[in-house]
């Protein structure tokens, strides 16, 4: 998503994004279920998503651009939301979390 890397590699289990303000921090599930003593529960389980990561972008179907690109797959195309206010459009990352991309 053209997050600036704050610390890690592609070759780490933990990397640090800055957005803004705000920084975003991934770490490899296997590594935290690890940490938390959690490895013996299921990885994934079949069911309606229980996240979703949203995004405010200048342009949503610039960004979809962008994004499939890269070889990103939209899961939902963008779509005017009148009744919202917004235009979306979802993506899921590697581990198959709902992510919204949307503009006003």
């Amino acid at each position: 998503m053209g997050f600036q890397p704050g610390f890690g590699t592609e070759d780490d289990t933990y990397a640090d994004f800055v957005v803004g303000e705000t920084n975003i921090s991934l770490f490899d599930k296997n590594e935290m279920s690890q940490n938390l003593g959690t490895l013996d529960k299921p990885a994934r389980a079949d069911s309606q998503d229980h996240i979703c990561l949203v995004f405010g972008v200048e342009n949503v179907d610039e960004f979809c651009r962008t994004l499939t690109a890269k070889g990103v797959l939209l899961v939902a195309q963008p779509t005017n939301h009148p009744d919202w206010g917004v235009r979306t459009a979802h993506f899921r990352d590697p581990d198959g979390n709902l992510i919204e991309v949307n503009q006003s």
